[in-house]
């Protein structure tokens, strides 16, 4: 590894946020993912990199699984931010913020370049606002 991957990897390690790269053709599948996804989800970044298919789909929840779609069918270079659900080791869903971007390589291979960071408190928020405004609807019916 070169001076420049390792104090990147360096970065990475120390940032509250989970970077990553998500190979999507061929051959589906983590390139890299960092150290602080474990705090996050509980799952190791070797974990991660040597999962199958069926397990990576398995890591967004169900009812979240087309926000990913809206990722991989963007165009090439453009940035796509939203937030959805991983679902953690331990089996509860965990809300977090993403921020990708699909390249192809110049060998043809397609990765999603991408940023997360837990967004409980977001999701905790738009909760309460909902419930707020429905509260709001039934005092004023």
């Amino acid at each position: 590894m070169d001076h420049a991957r390792e104090r990147a990897a360096e970065l990475a390690a120390d940032m509250a946020g989970v970077l990553y790269a998500l190979r999507v053709e061929p051959d589906p599948g983590f390139e890299y993912i960092s150290p602080s996804i474990e705090s996050l989800i509980g799952y190791t970044p070797e974990q991660l990199m040597a999962s199958d298919v069926p397990t990576l789909v398995r890591l967004v929840h169900h009812d979240d699984r087309g926000m990913v779609d809206q990722i991989v069918s963007a165009p090439y270079d453009e940035v796509i931010e939203l937030s959805f659900r991983w679902i953690a080791a331990d089996g509860s869903a965990v809300w977090a913020r993403h921020r990708a971007r699909k390249e192809r390589r110049p060998d043809g291979s397609v990765v999603l370049f991408g940023a997360a960071q837990d967004a409980a408190a977001e999701a905790s928020a738009r909760a309460a606002l909902a419930e707020s405004e429905q509260l709001y609807r039934l005092v004023a019916e």
